[in-house]
Formats: C-alpha cells, structure tokens, sequence
C-alpha cells in the first residue's frame, strides 16, 4: 500500500475521506459499501476512526486491513493511547504491522461518553506527543522490556517498521489549551518526535486554515497539513458542533440558513454546496482535504462533484 504521506508530494490536491467502525453487533458491510461507492471518485485514502467521542466501536484494525486487501484502496488506522497501557499500545502496534498496516494516526483520545465505563489507564501516555515518541522508536527497531520501563537506554533491539505517523492538530486551539501559541508548541512537539503529517480538527472558514499555516511556518513546521471538513448534517449542528468541538462558525453560516430549520431538504443543499465552496477555498493553500464523512457516501458523492 501506499506511504500516505508521500500523496502529498504529487502535483494535485488529494480527497480523503474519514470512516466509523460500525457500532458493535452492527454489519460491517455499511463500510463495504460507502468505500465501494466513493473509491472511483478520486478519493486517494481512507482512515477508520478508533472509538470516536468515546464511543463503544471496536474493529479499527481488522477494519483497515479489509479496506486494503478486500477493496484494494489506501488506508489509515486511527490508534489513540487514552485506554491502553504503553505495553497494550506496543502490542497493538505489532498487529497493524502484522496486518500490513503502514500508515497510522497517533492520538490521545477523545474523552469517554458518561456511562459507557471506559476510564484512562493509569500506565497510558498523558499526551499524543509520548505516543508519537513510541512509535518512532519501534521505527527503529527499539521495542519495550518487560519492565515496561521505555528510557532510550533501555529497550530490547529488534526489527524496524515502516509505518507513517499522522497526529492532530487545532487551527482554532484545542479545547485544553491554554491560547492558540500554546497549542501550536504542543503540535511542534508531536513533530519534533516524528510525525509525518497532521490533520487539522473540522474547519469552517478557510482563511482560519491560512493564519493557522502561518503560525506553524513561524515555528518551522514544515510537515503536511490537511483541514478536516465536515459537512453540516442538520440545522442543530450549527450550534452543536462550536459546543462540542470547541470551533467557530462563520457569521455568514448563521445568515444563510435563517429560515431553514425546519426544511431538511433545503438545509442539506445549503450545506453540498457551502462544504464544496469551502472545499475549493481551501484548495487555495492545502495539498488536500478530509472529509469527516460519518459513513454519509452520498454526502460526500455530491460534495465532490461540485469541487
């Protein structure tokens, strides 16, 4: 398969496209179909979130490897260190290596859903930046002992991987941090530790996207960095979206859809055609976009079209 990263090094602007693991007991063949039915329309990779929100959704890896070897397409496997001791995260590493999973996106984690039981493992990483550190040392071959101590002066040598490290990163702060300046040292960090590629939160406004490129060229960040876009589902998402995902929304959203809450069908060709025009804005300074799909292929058919 494809080292992702390198994509971005091609003179034309690449379309991902994020998928949800089904939710537990539920077919898998939701999946089949939305890859089935965008892969022929320039989508150049496909990533599989790993319990987004905190949610109860197993199968990110078994998922990723079908996507290569059932529909022969490019993928990423969403890994997060929140639940899992260092030791479980290295073990975990080992079966998407063994999987023939290349290209993995390091995160922390999103916190859990009250209710569902899932709580921090106290022998887990605190931040994404430790976890990038992890996986760049089983590139070069330095694997934990089972002290489960990780120093660089103690670690049992053996073969190296190959897989491309993505991470996150916040064009508008992340909900944690103390200012913008800070978050953006936080994102150098997971880059100095060797992350090949970030993906940015979901974006509404494109020049929010330039002035967040800017302040990372300020800082030397020179790794690709592609906006996450998200299609607006319903009215409701206008507020829930800045309230969950700690992002603005652009005054003009407010304006054009005054009048539509109550008309579904208008407020979803509102929204193909704002998320396209959005889309070739941000063509203006991105190599490519990723589309925070929610499994919604015909969304993202129709969105594609009009880019």
């Amino acid at each position: 398969m494809t080292n992702i990263p390198e994509l971005y090094q091609e003179d034309q602007k690449v379309i991902s496209v994020e998928l949800n693991p089904p939710r537990n007991g539920s077919s898998v063949e939701v999946i089949d179909q939305v890859v089935e039915s965008l892969k022929d329309q320039g989508v150049r990779y496909f990533s599989v979130t790993h319990g987004a929100g905190g949610s109860l959704r197993g199968g990110t890896l078994p998922l990723t490897a079908r996507l290569q070897d059932k529909h022969q397409v490019n993928a990423m496997a969403h890994l997060t260190c929140r639940w899992s001791s260092k030791a479980q995260i290295e073990d975990i590493v080992v079966d998407a290596q063994y999987l023939g999973i290349e290209n993995i996106l390091a995160l922390r984690g999103d916190p859990p859903i009250e209710g569902n039981g899932m709580t921090k493992h106290p022998q887990s990483y605190k931040f994404a930046s430790e976890f990038v550190e992890h996986l760049n040392r089983l590139k070069q071959g330095k694997y934990m002992k089972r002290t489960n101590d990780y120093s660089n002066e103690n670690y049992r040598k053996g073969n190296p991987f190959n897989h491309t490290i993505t991470v996150a990163c916040y064009p508008e702060g992340h909900q944690e941090a103390r200012s913008l300046d800070d978050d953006v040292l936080y994102f150098k960090e997971k880059v100095d530790k060797g992350a090949n590629l970030a993906i940015t939160q979901m974006i509404f406004d494109a020049s929010k996207y330039k002035a967040f490129m800017d302040l990372c060229k300020q800082h030397d960040i020179d790794i690709p960095i592609i906006p996450g876009v998200y299609p607006l589902r319903s009215y409701r998402d206008i507020d829930f979206i800045p309230k969950k995902f700690g992002v603005s929304m652009p005054a003009e959203v407010y304006a054009e859809t005054k009048g539509l809450k109550d008309k579904p069908e208008q407020f979803n060709e509102w929204s193909n055609e704002f998320t396209a025009q959005l889309v070739k804005d941000l063509f203006q300074y991105a190599p490519g976009v990723q589309f925070y799909s929610m499994n919604d292929s015909a969304r993202v058919s129709e969105i594609i079209k009009r880019i």
